[in-house]
């Protein structure tokens, strides 16, 4: 590996006389043998390019004499580790008191010398632990798990929790290389609410009836803006291994996908304020989303910059702002089908068919734009 020290002992075939004798390296020059107690001669070198090195030893009248072949030395680059999770290996919703258990998993070509989770609320500060390193032995693969136990970290409904995992290699030439996994999301979720229901996003094989009700609430926003923070996440990640002009592409790209999706939260914002009621849910939503588009537009801004890193609070905080009406309409829709359920006012009925009719337009005019875009590209 590049910034190997090569230590070579040699044994020669008749004494090398008291002048010893040196080893040829190129493209490095020489370097000196020294003659031990026991006849044998020693010497290092270190390589930083492929070369050979040959060992010349000192005839009688002092001239060089070539007394091995030319060795070759190919230099190998130390490979960064790779990273990943083992467990959850996906994003998972739980309640403000569970424990999230995570189990990632780092591998090198020549040792993990340290693995961390790195996990933060909201988009707010990282907190990273070290889950495998401090004095350890570097080993070629590490597994090792984390604990987060939401209820220290006093998240509610409509809150996240971000976490990505980190591994650093051994690498003493140019300092230790470091790799990040893909960045994961906890949702919190209500206490009352089931498994099924948390799967917001998911729909039965063979898109049974129940899901598809679901499917016009705002999880789909939230769900976009979850995959733009993955992808500004990666693009920022894998910045240094990419072309500048791949960079600007990828940027430009995540950029587009923020623009579309602000543009749909500001055209929901619009119909919600012409709807409003005396209904506490429904006015806090509709302030709550021109909140999440500000934060997006702030994102875009970085973006066309071309500062991912710096893109990704705002892109988080608009995150949190997409959630928090993801639980209040859920929390609505929970209490209308609680009072209709008791024999309550039909009211309910119609405010909850309103807010699905605002969310399912915009998931049908996306279908739409889709379909438009898939047959003008088969034509």
């Amino acid at each position: 590996i590049k910034g190997t020290e090569v230590r070579v002992r040699v044994t020669s075939t008749m004494p090398a006389g008291t002048t010893g004798g040196r080893l040829k390296i190129d493209p490095a020059g020489t370097s000196p043998l020294a003659e031990q107690k026991d006849g044998t001669l020693t010497g290092s070198f270190k390589m930083d390019k492929d070369g050979f090195y040959q060992v010349e030893l000192d005839g009688p009248h002092g001239e060089h004499v070539n007394a091995s072949p030319k060795y070759t030395v190919d230099v190998i680059e130390d490979r960064p580790p790779t990273v990943s999770f083992d467990k959850p290996k996906r994003d998972i919703a739980l309640n403000p008191v569970e424990e999230a258990v995570l189990q990632a998993r780092a591998d090198d070509d020549f040792g993990v010398k340290q693995l961390d989770v790195v996990y933060s609320v909201n988009g707010g500060e990282e907190k990273t632990v070290t889950i495998y390193g401090k004095g350890a032995k570097p080993l070629p693969q590490v597994s090792a798990t984390h604990t987060i136990y939401l209820e220290e970290l006093g998240v509610k409904a409509g809150d996240f929790v971000a976490y990505y995992a980190k591994a650093y290699d051994t690498d003493t030439v140019s300092g230790p290389k470091s790799t990040s996994s893909d960045i994961y999301f906890i949702k919190i979720r209500p206490f009352n609410q089931n498994f099924k229901q948390a799967q917001s996003n998911e729909q039965p094989p063979g898109g049974g009836g129940g899901g598809g009700g679901r499917s016009a609430g705002p999880g789909a926003l939230s769900e976009q803006q979850r995959q733009i923070i993955s992808a500004t996440f990666n693009v920022e990640r894998d910045r240094p291994k990419t072309a500048a002009d791949k960079f600007k592409e990828d940027t430009v790209y995540v950029g587009l996908a923020e623009a579309k999706l602000r543009a749909q939260v500001d055209e929901i914002a619009v119909q919600m304020r012409q709807r409003v009621n005396d209904d506490p849910d429904f006015r806090k939503m509709a302030e709550l989303l021109p909140k999440a588009s500000a934060e997006m537009a702030a994102a875009e801004t970085q973006l066309k910059q071309q500062k991912t890193k710096d893109a990704l609070a705002p892109e988080q905080r608009a995150l949190k702002y997409l959630q928090d009406v993801e639980a209040l309409y859920e929390l609505e829709v929970r209490q209308r089908q609680q009072q209709q359920a008791g024999g309550g006012g039909g009211g309910g009925g119609q405010m909850d068919s309103e807010l699905a009719d605002l969310f399912q337009m915009q998931q049908d005019r996306q279908a739409n734009q889709y379909e438009t875009q898939q047959k003008a590209q088969q034509q």
